[in-house]
């Protein structure tokens, strides 16, 4: 399903299903994911061409069940909000694409707690207090970008065997290892560890 949006609000109420994804392009729009009924299908959901950001806040139940990618699209990429918890798939993977430009990485709005099956790319990570959880299914994950230092630092619990590598410019990150690697890759990262 394609959605070609210019500055408006998507109100995804109901339950999405089957096998196709959705991919939304455009300029200073929203698409809000609610409801009280889980999404299942399974596709992409992509948000790769556009200054689109979705809202993710459904009651006890997954608004994303698939992958989803993040940015690249013209000179200002969208992003993901997570309002609740667990809104995406502990088997999903975060994919952030970048036009080569660090001031306009995409998005990461942390509102509630998170798990991903695996995280790749840049963004600009805003935590709100709350963590994303990464590595489910023992997959491993590179992150970069910057955080937000308007807000209590950023938090990324790494579970399973996979590696976790952090990339540049991820400031005043608090990163906990249950289990696997955790490797920094650049000069400009200032983290905290715990095992």
């Amino acid at each position: 399903v394609l959605a070609g949006l210019e500055n408006t609000s998507l109100i995804l109420g109901g339950a999405i299903s089957g096998p196709g994804g959705l991919l939304f392009s455009g300029y200073n729009s929203s698409v809000f994911m609610t409801g009280t009924n889980s999404n299942t299908y399974t596709g992409l959901t992509d948000l790769s061409y556009g200054d689109v950001y979705l809202i993710l806040k459904k009651t006890n139940a997954i608004a994303v069940a698939g992958d989803v990618w993040v940015g690249k699209g013209f000179n200002v990429p969208g992003g993901v909000t997570v309002l609740r918890p667990n809104q995406i798939a502990d088997t999903a993977k975060l994919r952030f694409l970048t036009n080569g430009w660090s001031e306009h990485l995409p998005v990461l709005d942390l509102h509630a707690d998170d798990a991903v099956r695996s995280v790749e790319g840049e963004a600009d990570i805003v935590a709100q207090g709350h963590k994303l959880i990464v590595g489910t299914g023992n997959a491993s994950s590179t992150l970069g970008g910057f955080s937000n230092f308007s807000y209590p630092d950023p938090q990324v619990e790494k579970i399973g065997r996979g590696d976790l590598e952090i990339s540049h410019g991820l400031y005043d990150l608090t990163v906990s290892a249950v289990e696997g690697s955790v490797r920094f890759n650049g000069g400009d990262t200032n983290a905290l560890i715990s095992v």
